[in-house]
């Protein structure tokens, strides 16, 4: 398995040639996008958006439309990002009405451009009871679905994987790794299994928008899948930092949307796959810190750190049967 990930790490990296700087990235993309079917000989004004460490992202704005355009690094596959999927993926959530409808997939340049959603990101220092019952709606009628959406994904075996692709990298990783794997395969005992049904995978904060009319939506669905749904519900729950009560609520809320389909989640399992999160984030940020080409502008290594140190304050607050499974 080692050896096979060794010739998918170097096969990848000879095809992404030499490294440039963001510069010339960025200069690279907007000339891409100017001669793109849907804007050559239109007028547009095209910004960067900040903050985008899977894809380059740019909002371009024609006449009264505005489109925002996601190039993927060729690094991605290493992620478990499939572009095609995505396209599907996205197209489904967006007939679902919780997601941006696509507009055009340029694979030559690795490209998807989406409709821009007007709105505001959450942000974690302003989230009301209202803005967790919306999420929780949304998340409940994706989930409702069952699994609609191309592609499996199981969070436990991406774990592994990226591990195995930091080794190959000869990338970074804790001297405890060991132990947090171990660790890991013990919580999925605990956990069991859930029914699959198309799932986010990524609900960053800054991946929920909130309309000016009020309604939320998903963007950037490049993890997308269909998979275990408690890790969407537990994802929200740890980046929106929220209370125990909080948490309940949203465990209790999402239930009443799914139980239609004669499933339950507890509040327990979001809280044990809580680490599972962050165990996916410190992974990935592993990985990203040997193979990204933003790495020189986002520290992975801090935000792998940063995620087992959550971890390990989840795993202190675990009751005394379950931390006894887990030493």
């Amino acid at each position: 398995m080692l050896k096979r990930y060794k010739n998918t790490v170097r096969g990848i990296a000879m095809s992404a040639g030499r490294h440039i700087t963001a510069e010339v990235m960025v200069a690279q993309h907007m000339d891409v996008l100017r001669h793109t079917p849907l804007f050559k000989n239109r007028s547009t004004s095209i910004t960067e958006l900040k903050g985008g460490i899977t894809n380059k992202n740019y909002v371009v704005e024609s006449g009264v439309d505005r489109y925002v355009a996601r190039f993927a690094f060729p690094f991605n596959k290493l992620l478990g990002i499939n572009r095609k999927v995505e396209v599907r993926n996205t197209r489904t959530a967006a007939e679902l009405g919780i997601g941006p409808y696509p507009i055009a997939h340029l694979p030559k340049h690795k490209l998807l451009i989406v409709r821009y959603i007007e709105g505001a990101v959450f942000d974690k220092t302003e989230i009301w009871a209202e803005d967790i019952l919306s999420v929780a709606h949304v998340l409940g009628k994706l989930h409702h679905c069952g699994p609609i959406f191309s592609g499996t994904r199981d969070v436990f075996k991406d774990i592994e994987t990226y591990a195995v692709c930091v080794f190959a990298k000869n990338g970074w990783t804790p001297d405890t790794l060991g132990v947090y794997l171990r660790r890991l395969r013990a919580i999925k005992k605990l956990l069991g299994t859930c029914p699959k049904t198309a799932c986010h995978f990524d609900l960053m904060l800054g991946n929920i928008v909130k309309t000016p009319e009020g309604n939320v939506k998903l963007i950037d669905w490049e993890y997308s899948a269909n998979g275990d749904p408690r890790f969407d519900i537990a994802m929200f729950a740890l980046k929106a930092s929220l209370t125990s009560s909080y948490e309940e609520e949203l465990v209790y809320k999402h239930n009443c949307t799914w139980k239609l389909r004669g499933l339950f989640i507890t509040v327990e399992e979001i809280r044990l796959m809580k680490m599972v999160v962050c165990l996916r984030e410190a992974s990935w940020g592993m990985l990203q810190n040997a193979i990204s080409p933003m790495r020189h502008e986002f520290d992975y290594k801090e935000y792998a750190t940063k995620h087992l140190a959550l971890f390990d304050t989840f795993m202190n607050e675990l009751p005394l049967s379950y931390k006894e499974q887990l030493q």
